[in-house]
């Protein structure tokens, strides 16, 4: 969406950025207990599927801003390139444009956005964890005739929620499914720096190259003048 509104329908941005405004000020994680909470909370007979779908389309909805706006400032900056406006000159469609000139360039963000988007989205489930806001739901089950309410899809951020509780008389127990989410979020994080730091030693080994064949041109034009390209000839005498 973010590719499209830039490339055609760019007057558009100024208004989705007004509607989702309260994002920047407002906690993603204070969205998703509003939203999911009337649905998650209770025990009610809501298929566990159903709450899957809704909760996917809640987090959806909350990455939403930044991927959109990301990219059509990413866009934005690539339409500004000299090749860009040269090809625009030159009669290419913005089809043309976005599939030659933007593409290729935009790909590499992508997938560093896409990691970025997971740390995110881990983030949230963590919070929503702590809330007892469990990924599908969750059902009632008594230990020592004392009710709590525990994770029906045992992923890792339900799994650490449900034991919270135990981090004082057993915090093996939640360290346990704690401890793999760490392992997660550091190797989301050094994926990420990773893909930066390449993005950047590939940047300036582009613009080394490009400064060389900068030079090589520049030295191929230079074609220094020397008596030895003029061919002589005789002086012609001119009769009157």
């Amino acid at each position: 969406m973010g590719l499209i509104t830039e490339t055609w329908v760019p007057a558009i941005k100024a208004f989705v950025k007004a509607f989702f405004l309260p994002f920047h000020y407002v906690p993603l994680l204070l969205f998703a207990v509003i939203l999911i909470d009337s649905v998650i909370f209770p025990f009610n007979d809501i298929p566990v599927m159903v709450k899957i779908e809704y909760q996917l389309i809640v987090l959806f909805l909350l990455g939403f801003p930044a991927v959109f706006f990301f990219t059509t400032d990413l866009v934005e900056e690539l339409s500004t390139k000299s090749y860009v406006t040269s090809s625009a000159l030159l009669g290419g469609s913005k089809f043309h444009i976005l599939r030659v000139q933007i593409l290729p360039h935009f790909k590499p963000h992508l997938i560093l956005l896409f990691v970025q988007q997971v740390l995110q989205t881990l983030q949230i489930l963590m919070g929503l964890a702590i809330f007892r806001l469990f990924l599908g739901g969750r059902h009632e089950e008594k230990i020592y005739n004392t009710s709590y309410p525990k994770s029906i899809t045992n992923e890792l951020a339900g799994l650490t929620g449900q034991n919270f509780w135990t981090l004082k008389s057993a915090p093996w127990v939640a360290f346990s499914s704690l401890g793999l989410l760490l392992v997660i979020f550091i190797l989301v994080i050094v994926i990420k720096n990773e893909m930066i730091a390449n993005m950047e030693v590939q940047t300036e080994q582009s613009a080394i190259s490009l400064s060389r064949t900068k030079k090589q041109d520049i030295k191929a034009v230079e074609d220094p003048i020397t008596p030895a390209k003029f061919i002589p000839i005789k002086q012609k005498v001119l009769n009157r």
